[in-house]
């Protein structure tokens, strides 16, 4: 029955950490979301210093 109880603990741990897995994992899925947003956002930076420099040919 003792190793019954030390297996149980185990089982119960592994739970936990799956728990926490899937919290991480949710993170990362929100972390790839921003750098996702992160590069859009870096082609509109590019497309702003396109237009900047348009800006100055028309000048």
């Amino acid at each position: 029955m003792e190793r019954y109880g030390v297996m149980k603990n185990d089982m119960e741990m592994m739970e936990n950490d799956m728990e926490r897995y899937e919290m991480m994992k949710t993170d990362m899925e929100r972390y790839g979301m921003m750098k996702d947003d992160m590069e859009r956002y870096g082609v509109m930076k590019n497309d702003m210093e396109r237009y900047g420099v348009m800006k100055n040919d028309m000048e």
